[in-house]
């Protein structure tokens, strides 16, 4: 890495360093031929601060930029630091990627249960793609190639308001059907880990979440015929979660939700709920441009336009969204150069259901208010790069500020809430099994958090 990318890497880790605070610690790895420990893992005060902003100026590309780095070895100490360092803290990998060939394999290190983000140059080593798809909640960012716009110092700006806004860490999810009434056929949660626990249900890891975040997830059932109208419970439900290291995990009673069922109903005669439908548009779009990647890697570029004009026609595509496929998958050139790292990006956004860059693109699908404050503030660091930027303090008074009055009040309340919560459970931590087996369960019908369409016959989606 070396002339304008180091340029730019500098800039976006300057503006990291400036919105650090003493609560934040930082470590840096370079890697060339091996990887070294520029700045060991500390905290951000003022002393330090100067000292590594130094530091990062005085950055020069390793053997004058020839040859090709070891990616895997400077991941593989990232990991292997945050695992013996970071315990009860919230962690994450933000790795840079020239762009070029790299040497060793990435995908080798073990990054299930770390957030890895992967930010790529040009064009794109698939094996930096795969890494943040197989990490807790990572994603892959493409930065265009030759960019003198600073667009990794956006992209930094928002993985970070992500990594300082996070609300809930380690949220799993246990879905489970109820024996005679219904079988889970799917889970649908885009790249997010999914086991089938011993008692038939299935867990869904989604690691952290950042403010204001959702997930989605769509379960597909199959229900048996009945020939007479009645209530039926058709799935439990149960969530965890931690909201900081000093808290333990709260364990949410298991839910069963209950539904009325109609035997002379058909399928044709019901409408799909419109968040439902959105859904299931939102995931098949996403679905046919992976398929325009694949044949375009496959130099099938003609019928990839053609994957992508269908796209357009049933789903009713963005046009902004549309406009940038159509001139990403014009050339075969193109298409190799900024259409495939644009379109990994894409599907890396949709898989997680949290933002990820894509080479400069304007649409900003699941950005957080945050992130929208995080990118003002890295264009006008990059305008003005000596202006001291505000302190992650500032940006919480100023949000917290923003709020109205009874907003505040019942933020308050929820904190409140969860920490009596909190002391209970300290007394006899209980288990998704004990929850779920605990009596009396609370039976809710289909509309409150639930939304979902239901019919006669074999198959029900539900979304959540």
């Amino acid at each position: 890495m070396q002339g304008e990318k180091m340029d730019q890497l500098k800039t976006a880790m300057l503006f990291l360093v400036q919105k650090l605070g003493p609560m934040e610690r930082l470590c840096v790895i370079t890697f060339s031929d091996r990887a070294k420990e520029l700045w060991p893992l500390q905290h951000i005060t003022e002393a330090s601060r100067r000292e590594l902003q130094e530091l990062i100026s005085n950055l020069e590309a390793a053997g004058g930029g020839g040859g090709a780095a070891n990616i895997e070895k400077g991941l593989r100490d990232g990991v292997n630091l945050l695992a013996a360092s970071s315990v009860g803290r919230v962690t994450a990998v933000m790795l840079v990627s020239g762009g070029q060939h790299e040497r060793g394999d990435p995908t080798m290190v073990e990054v299930f249960y770390t957030p890895v983000f992967t930010f790529c140059f040009g064009g794109t080593d698939s094996s930096v793609h795969k890494v943040a798809a197989e990490s807790l909640g990572g994603t892959f960012t493409h930065v265009q190639d030759g960019d003198t716009g600073g667009l990794l110092t956006m992209a930094f700006s928002q993985c970070l308001a992500g990594l300082l806004t996070v609300e809930v860490q380690n949220l799993e999810l246990s879905v489970a059907d109820v024996g005679g009434e219904s079988r889970v056929v799917k889970v649908t949660t885009g790249s997010y880990l999914q086991e089938e626990q011993e008692d038939g249900s299935v867990m869904v890891r989604f690691g952290n979440l950042y403010s204001t975040e959702v997930r989605t997830v769509i379960v597909e059932l199959l229900l048996p015929t009945i020939s007479s109208d009645r209530s039926a419970e058709i799935l439990n439900v149960t969530y965890s979660y931690n909201r900081s290291a000093s808290v333990m995990m709260f364990v949410a009673p298991s839910e069963t939700l209950t539904v009325w069922r109609s035997g002379g109903v058909e399928l044709s005669e019901l409408e799909k709920p419109a968040g439902l439908l959105s859904e299931e548009s939102r995931l098949q779009t996403a679905q046919m441009i992976k398929e325009a990647r694949t044949m375009a890697d496959h130099k099938r570029l003609g019928d990839a336009q053609d994957k992508l004009e269908e796209t357009h026609r049933r789903h009713n595509m963005p046009s902004l969204l549309r406009t940038e496929l159509e001139e990403l998958f014009k050339t075969q050139e193109s298409y190799e150069k900024q259409g495939r790292p644009y379109a990994l990006s894409w599907e890396s956004c949709h898989d997680r259901q949290r933002f990820a860059g894509n080479g400069g693109g304007a649409t900003r699908l699941f950005a957080t208010p945050r992130m929208d404050k995080y990118l003002e503030q890295a264009k006008k660091f990059l305008d003005e790069p000596t202006t001291p930027l505000p302190s992650v303090d500032d940006d919480v008074k100023e949000e917290v500020g923003a709020l109205p009055p009874h907003v505040v009040a019942r933020r308050e309340e929820h904190i409140r809430l969860f920490t009596l919560s909190a002391s209970r459970l300290r007394r006899r931590p209980p288990t998704i099994q004990q929850q779920a087996t605990s009596p009396p369960l609370r039976k809710i019908r289909s509309r409150g958090i639930f939304g979902m369409f239901r019919k006669k016959s074999p198959r029900g989606s539900m979304l959540f």
